[in-house]
């Protein structure tokens, strides 16, 4: 690996409340990131919503409620139900999203969370309209025969490909690219319709390094213009993804390239690229695993 990368902290997510509101005034479990146009968009773990900020600037942001029933405040009962939403991307213009929409997926790791929304742009990267649900309950069937335990983390759109990243922090410890056609998904989508099987081309397996002794699983992917593809990985010690592990390191790196871990560490669930070239920059999110402390936003420059 290459030499340490040290995040710059850009602000906190803060989000704008009103009192006696009992959710805390702030994200906690970012993981998902998507910078289209002057917005800022964050999905989130461990809430039925979608966080909402301007690009620039330390502003409060909004957490915007995403279709379903409200989560419980009960831990337990609330961990049970959530879309556990954690992969997070920008399809390009089709038809109903003639500017593009921005897509979240569930982890796929328990039946609610075999469910995603599609959130329409406009042409200055605004959400349009209302977030629409999607149904990823047939595709994820035919992934799990892929996998002992699915638990999707990432997704990215790379030309005529919509790549999702399978997090391999289960048993059989494989970090997987399933590698889907984007004309069949965004036909199925634009019509209200599933993601289907036949849409999937191929999955690719990928070797990631370890991080004081724990192999280190996918949490997000980010395509650049020239078509590499960066990657976000982190290591806990855990082999269920449902639970979580304690963590001992991140990485950033380039598919088939460079990589480099994080110092300090932050257990980074989302990156989005706002400079490619020889040298790349890149916003990263993070999760505290706390609800009481705030996701930062991270700034972070590799080079590959």
């Amino acid at each position: 690996m290459n030499a340490a990368l040290r995040p710059t902290v850009v602000r906190e997510l803060t989000l704008a409340r009103s009192p006696g509101e009992p959710v805390p005034a702030h994200v906690s479990a970012a993981s998902g990131i998507a910078a289209p146009g002057g917005w800022l968009y964050v999905v989130v773990d461990d809430e039925a919503g979608l966080g909402v900020f301007p690009r620039e600037g330390d502003a409060a942001g909004r957490l915007l409620a995403l279709p379903g029933e409200p989560l419980p405040h009960d831990p337990v009962a609330r961990k049970k139900h959530k879309p556990d939403l954690e992969a997070l991307c920008v399809l390009p213009p089709h038809d109903g999203a003639p500017h593009g929409a921005l897509l979240g997926l569930g982890s796929g790791s328990a039946e609610p969370r075999h469910r995603g929304i599609r959130w329409p742009l406009d042409a200055h990267g605004a959400l349009r309209g209302e977030a629409l649900p999607v149904d990823l309950a047939p595709l994820y069937a035919e992934l799990g025969r892929h996998f002992a335990q699915l638990n999707v983390e990432g997704a990215t759109v790379c030309g005529d490909e919509l790549l999702v990243a399978q997090r391999g922090n289960s048993a059989d410890q494989i970090n997987a690219i399933a590698v889907l056609d984007l004309a069949a998904a965004l036909a199925t989508l634009a019509g209200g319709g599933a993601v289907e099987p036949e849409a999937l081309r191929s999955i690719e397996t990928h070797e990631l390094p370890e991080l004081n002794g724990v192999p280190a699983t996918f949490t997000d992917l980010a395509a650049l213009p020239d078509g590499r593809v960066l990657f976000t990985a982190c290591a806990e010690a855990t082999d269920d993804p449902v639970r979580d592990g304690e963590f001992v390191g991140a990485v950033v790196g380039v598919l088939g390239g460079s990589a480099a871990p994080l110092e300090p560490a932050h257990k980074v669930e989302g990156v989005w690229p706002v400079r490619g070239g020889d040298r790349i920059e890149l916003l990263l999110v993070a999760d505290a695993d706390d609800r009481a402390i705030p996701a930062p936003l991270l700034h972070v420059a590799l080079e590959p």
